[in-house]
């Protein structure tokens, strides 16, 4: 059966729909190996970047370091089931393709740091119970 519901995906890679705080659909790379959830460049499209600054930095991963150019924005928040995922501060960078789809963004292990990331494969549903719920 079709759950209205449901958040979470696998086409090749694991993946999560959220929202903004204004209902706009995102679909999120899942990456619990990532320290930080991060923008692509494409997802500047549906968002007010009006308070945004361009940024160089480093980043680093198994392949190295590199210089690269991001998009810093403030103040973002999404919506994941029933929790609401607040950054102070959130980088885009890169393209989003990964394998055979293009993303939004990437959901790091970042959100998960104070509570639990609970994924039900079965239900396609993802859910973040934070430290205290019940």
């Amino acid at each position: 059966l079709f759950n209205p519901d449901r958040n979470f995906h696998f086409i090749s890679v694991p993946f999560l729909s959220l929202t903004d705080t204004l209902g706009t659909p995102f679909h999120f790379f899942l990456d619990t190996g990532s320290n930080a959830t991060g923008l692509f460049k494409s997802s500047l499209t549906k968002l007010d970047t009006s308070n945004a600054t361009n940024k160089t930095a480093i980043v680093g991963g198994a392949g190295g370091a590199r210089k690269i150019r991001q998009t810093e924005l403030y103040q973002q928040a999404f919506i994941l089931g029933s929790h609401c995922l607040n950054f102070d501060k959130i980088h885009a960078h890169g393209e989003g393709k990964v394998y055979l789809m293009y993303f939004d963004g990437i959901i790091g292990s970042d959100v998960a740091r104070n509570g639990t990331l609970i994924l039900d494969f079965r239900n396609g549903l993802c859910e973040l119970k934070k430290d205290g719920d019940l």
